[in-house]
């Protein structure tokens, strides 16, 4: 392995191709510069969901857009680097096209690895922890096998221009959500943290995406740390391991 390589980079949260993002072309340009840096030394890149607002695989059909950002991505594994990529709540429906086309590594709900002798638990982070009800059935729903089976049955015309609809409506809804950390009993993640880590002591990480927060927070009875990376769809913020210290950092955009 290249000696130069000594990080691992952990992203989320981009919903390229979201219809409210103002310069949807400066948005992946933005990306891609991120994900070029992170090629200079990445030893791995753990993309934690939903990278892309909408995205829904057909058998012989991919949504179009998205060129730079699938180029980059490619480039990296190209370089040998290891892409992982998580299924958010967004961007769930693959049936192998990132694999086979970008060489990533796709994952669903969570993992635990480890890297440089730590333990990381990594997920999107919407699945984790005493989730509502609705949310709940909503997202097993979509999870289904057989509600991918009735969307491929769909004319893409219509498929795409309601998946659309429905990410904006969401997202639309989100708008005056919370933008800081809520307190240990509140924070789903948290929750699912604290319980995972009394029955896995040797965790030391656990690295999320989804809330569009940035914290690192202690998980209370354990050393392990939790991380909310934040997004870059507007904070533009990653985290960077290098085998020592993990860091959420921000990356410089047209506004800093």
């Amino acid at each position: 392995m290249n000696t130069e390589r000594t990080k691992y980079y952990f992203i989320s949260d981009a919903h390229l191709g979201a219809g409210y993002v103002a310069d949807a072309r400066r948005h992946e340009q933005r990306v891609v510069e991120m994900l070029r840096m992170m090629r200079r030394d990445a030893r791995a890149v753990f993309m934690l969901g939903d990278m892309i607002d909408f995205w829904f695989e057909y058998r012989n059909v991919v949504p179009k857009g998205f060129t730079r950002f699938m180029g980059e991505v490619a480039a990296l594994s190209d370089a040998g680097i290891k892409v992982y990529w998580f299924k958010g709540n967004h961007d769930m429906w693959t049936q192998g096209y990132l694999e086979k086309e970008l060489g990533v590594t796709v994952i669903d709900e969570y993992t635990q690895i480890e890297l440089e002798g730590k333990q990381f638990v990594l997920s999107h982070g919407d699945g984790m922890g005493p989730i509502p009800s609705g949310f709940k059935a909503l997202r097993r729903f979509f999870r289904n096998e057989g509600a991918r089976r009735i969307g491929a049955s769909l004319h893409p015309r219509w498929l795409m221009g309601f998946g659309h609809w429905w990410s904006g409506h969401n997202r639309t809804a989100r708008v005056n959500a919370p933008e800081e950390y809520l307190g240990d009993d509140k924070e789903h993640q948290m929750q699912f943290a604290i319980k995972y880590a009394a029955e896995h002591p040797e965790v030391d990480y656990f690295v999320m995406g989804h809330r569009h927060i940035v914290a690192d927070v202690p998980v209370r009875g354990s050393h392990a740390r939790y991380l909310c990376i934040g997004d870059c769809l507007n904070r533009f913020t990653y985290a960077d391991f290098d085998g020592n210290e993990l860091t959420i950092r921000k990356y410089p955009t047209d506004s800093n």
